[in-house]
Parts: C-alpha cells; sequence; structure tokens
C-alpha cells in the first residue's frame, strides 16, 4: 500500500487522482479515448508536477495525443458525427459536442487537427443546432432534457468559433429552455449567447441554470452526466469565463463534499474533476506554514499552492501530525492505494452476474482442473434492475488460460456449439452486445441491459499452461453511474494439467 498527502490553502479535488485514473484507464469507447487524452493537451512541465507524473512524460503527449486524434477518426461517421465503439455504432450527439470541444482545445493549443475532420464534425454541429429535422437519439429518461443538452452544448461549441447563429441560439432559449433537468445545458447555451454578443439572454440562461443547479440523482439523462458530472463541468465552465465567482466558490465546497462521498467515479466524472480543478487554479499571493511531522522526522512548510508527498507503508505506521502555522484554514488529503490480500466479496448493486463453464459439446464442467488444450465455454448471464444502456462488462482471464478469438477467420465458432440442443448463438439472440473485445489478458464486452429481460454471454477460452491459478470474478458496472456495479462469485482455483 502505498499513500499521497496533499495540502492546500484552497479546496482541493484531488487533480493528481484524476489523472493518474484517466491515463491508465485501459478502454476506448468515444468518451473514454476523449476523456483519458484530454490531460495530455495541458501536460507540460509545470502540470506535470502538479498532477504527480515525472516531467520526463512530457515527451510522451504528442504521440499519445496523435493515437488519440487517429481513434476518434476511425468513429467518425458519414455524418461528421461520431458512433460510441466505432463508426458504425449510433450517433453519439452529446458525445459529438465533446469531442469538437476536445479538439477545438487542441488547436487552440496549437496542435495540428486534420482540417476536413475538424470540419466535418463542426458542420454537424451547426445541423444539430438548427435541427430542422429530428434525430435518432439515444435512450433518456428526460428526451426533452436530452435534446436540449447536445443543442446547446453544440452551440456553445461553436461559439468558441464565432459559428453559432444567434437566431438559433435565442430560439433554443426561448422554446426549450424549461425542459433542463440540470443546469448545465443553461449554462452552455448561456456562455453561447454571450459569446455571440446577446448578453442579456445569455446573463439570463447562466442565472437560470445556477437556479436549477446539479441534476437530481436517480434518473437516467442520457447525456452521461451526474449530480457530480454537472457540477465540475459548471464550475470550469464559469471559472473558465471568470464570472460568478461567489456561487463557484459555494459549489466548490459542495463539489467536494460530493466527491468525498463517492467510492467509484466514470471517466466522465473524472475529466470534469479535472477541468474544474485546472479553472480553478489561480495565482495565490497568500502563502501558507505548516509543520508536518512524519515518524521522528519534522518538515517545515512554507508554500504558495499545493504541497504533495508520497508515503510508504512503514512511514504510515510511524504517524503522521500536521501543525497549520498559518491564519487560515488548511485543507488536507491523505489518498490510500494498494491491492487487496483476499479477492473481492460478491457485489450486487443493481446488477447481478451469475458464471457457469461448459465443455466444448455443451455439458456442464468443473474448473477445477483441466487439460491443456482442453477448450472451455464460458456462460455469463446478467440481470438489471433497470435499463442500463452503457454496462461494461470485464471478464479477467486467469493466467492458465487464453481467449479463442471469435474475430479471427479460421478461430472455433460459438454456433458450432449447444447447449441443451440450442445452438449459443440462439441462446445470446435476446441480449443487445454493442461491442467486444478478445485481448489477452481478458474479455470485455459493452451492452445494453435492460430490466426484466436476462443478458446471456459466451466465449471460449483455450487451456495453455500447467499450473495452479486463481479465477478473478466478473465484474460489471454501468460505465457513467459506476456505482451500479456487479462483482460475481470469484472462481476458486484452477489447475491446468499437461494432456496425456
Amino acid at each position: 500500500m502505498v499513500a499521497r498527502l496533499s495540502l492546500d490553502n484552497r479546496i482541493t479535488l484531488q487533480i493528481e487522482d484524476q489523472v493518474e485514473a484517466l491515463l491508465r484507464y485501459p478502454y476506448g469507447c468515444l468518451e473514454q479515448t476523449t476523456s483519458s487524452a484530454w490531460p495530455w493537451l495541458h501536460a507540460n512541465e509545470q502540470n506535470l508536477r502538479r498532477f504527480g507524473l515525472d516531467p520526463e512524460q512530457l515527451n510522451k503527449r504528442q504521440q499519445n495525443l496523435e493515437q488519440a486524434f487517429e481513434r476518434l477518426q476511425a468513429q467518425q461517421r458519414g455524418s461528421g458525427g461520431f458512433g460510441l465503439w466505432d463508426n458504425h455504432s449510433p450517433e453519439e450527439h452529446w458525445l459529438t459536442a465533446y469531442v469538437a470541444d476536445f479538439l477545438l482545445s487542441a488547436q487552440a493549443m496549437g496542435l495540428a487537427v486534420e482540417p476536413e475532420f475538424l470540419r466535418r464534425v463542426v458542420e454537424r454541429l451547426e445541423q444539430y443546432l438548427k435541427q430542422s429535422r429530428m434525430l435518432i437519439e439515444r435512450h433518456s429518461d428526460a428526451p426533452d432534457h436530452y435534446r436540449l443538452a447536445y443543442r446547446a452544448y453544440a452551440g456553445y461549441v461553436l461559439s468558441r468559433i464565432n459559428r453559432a447563429n444567434l437566431g438559433h441560439l435565442r430560439s433554443l432559449w426561448r422554446s426549450q429552455a424549461q425542459y433542463a433537468r440540470s443546469g448545465l445545458p443553461l449554462i452552455h447555451l448561456g456562455l453561447a449567447l454571450k459569446n455571440q454578443g446577446d448578453h442579456k439572454n445569455g446573463a439570463a440562461a447562466i442565472t437560470r441554470g445556477l437556479e436549477i443547479g446539479a441534476p437530481k440523482p436517480g434518473a437516467y439523462l442520457g447525456d452521461y452526466g451526474s449530480p457530480l458530472r454537472d457540477q465540475a463541468l459548471m464550475i470550469s465552465l464559469l471559472a473558465d469565463a471568470k464570472i460568478h465567482d461567489k456561487p463557484v466558490i459555494g459549489m466548490t465546497r459542495t463539489l467536494r463534499d460530493q466527491l468525498l462521498s463517492r467510492q467509484y467515479l466514470s471517466t466522465q466524472e473524472r475529466n470534469a474533476l479535472f477541468l474544474a480543478a485546472l479553472a480553478l487554479q489561480r495565482p495565490d499571493d497568500n502563502p501558507w506554514q505548516a509543520g508536518l511531522r512524519i515518524g521522528e522526522e519534522l518538515l517545515e512548510l512554507v508554500q504558495s499552492g499545493a504541497y504533495q508527498i508520497s508515503l510508504e507503508i512503514d512511514q504510515l505506521s510511524a504517524g503522521i501530525t500536521l501543525e497549520n502555522r498559518s491564519d487560515a484554514p488548511l485543507i488536507s488529503d491523505l489518498l490510500l492505494s494498494g491491492y487487496p490480500n483476499q479477492p473481492p466479496k460478491p457485489v450486487s448493486q443493481g446488477i447481478s452476474v451469475a458464471r457457469s463453464h461448459y465443455s466444448r459439446d455443451g455439458k456442464p464442467i468443473d474448473l477445477k482442473q483441466i487439460k491443456t488444450g482442453e477448450l472451455v465455454l464460458v456462460h455469463l448471464q446478467l440481470d438489471a434492475e433497470q435499463r442500463i444502456p452503457d454496462a461494461l462488462l470485464v471478464e479477467l482471464l486467469p493466467a492458465g488460460l487464453e481467449l479463442e478469438n471469435q474475430n479471427l477467420k479460421h478461430a472455433i465458432q460459438l454456433d458450432q456449439i449447444k447447449i441443451d440442443n440450442r445452438p449459443v448463438s440462439e441462446l445470446m439472440l435476446q441480449s443487445q452486445i454493442v461491442h467486444r473485445e478478445y485481448r489477452d489478458d481478458r474479455f470485455v464486452a459493452a451492452l445494453n441491459l435492460r430490466k426484466g429481460r436476462s443478458s446471456h454471454l459466451f466465449y471460449l477460452a483455450r487451456a495453455v499452461t500447467p499450473g495452479r491459478y486463481q479465477v478473478p470474478p466478473t465484474l460489471v458496472e454501468d460505465m457513467y453511474r459506476p456505482e451500479l456495479r456487479a462483482i460475481g462469485e470469484s472462481g476458486g482455483l484452477l489447475e491446468v494439467v499437461d494432456a496425456p
């Protein structure tokens, strides 16, 4: 276990933790690709130190951003909008504006963005704002809010380059503002109106957005948001615009309380927190002093801004005391990270998952001992207590197995296997699987889960390496409401033996 202690005389949002989690995130849908790349836009030697990273990582900036641009281009549809996993996925309207926001930020920082790539997405945002015809939209418990959210965001992004039609912005304010279930779309709309010269309506929209505030928890609005995400983005937008300083201070205190109460965060929430922390960063003429004692060692601190130190387990065991020697309050954050000694206990929070194993001929098997070369058919059944359009399943493999990649031409296909005389492919017909990945160490799938309807997934794995291995539990979570999750039963020990 390791720890990181941060001290500051200003409200902190654990920016180091957000950056570390974003840069290490292993999956790559449209939103995750964009959110994980965003910190690289702001990478310079000073910021890398502030993010808790080695400044030598600066040489990775260009490569990582170019990889992100390349992946985003592969996800751009013919319309100019973007699909969630590839250019054949349904168009994601709010995320299309999000990607455009990222690309314009990259361009403003001097990075080369392919002109045709950017032109197509900008023209698509102009169509969103005008909305001369209805679009096929993703599921939302409040469709009118979702439509307002992506159109307002499109208007804001277009206003950054003076391309937002003022008439369309005013029409959106007059006819659609009442549908807002969160203040974020109205902040976007208000800033767009101000950027295009309508300060009166812009100020009114921002005031109304502040009155509404963050959305109430529970409803699925379809815009990848949450109370924490929306609050953080509103702070970022207002702080960047240098307006409404007093409300921003109060909102930041509330946001910090929300952050401390959360165990899991989505990539969308983490990037919003990162952007808010950046926007709140201002020169501070009020240095602070403190005495930090770690065991017998006393550190005399005289700082302007944040102080950070990494601590090992023996330093924590020796004890830490802090004495604030300034008049103003001092805020401390102690973040602990490590690996558990025991497998996680099963969890079912809005989702449940069960796993079973079959032989190649469709007969149930005990996974405790198998021979090298044997194929194992793994069956995963998922059930949800509510609709979850963005479920992500991660199935880590025991080290002695490797996946039979269904994307390869000569792989044994699932529809060649039957269970109770029914082809496996038929058992999966009712499952809305939107994406699958066959990695070296895991099987990954994204699904649209429906209440009251079980979803079934199957994959094949082959025993390759003799030995005894722990079978990890299955993890399923809502990517944008990560408190909705399931951890399955641990599979115990698996022994792979040499075939005779």
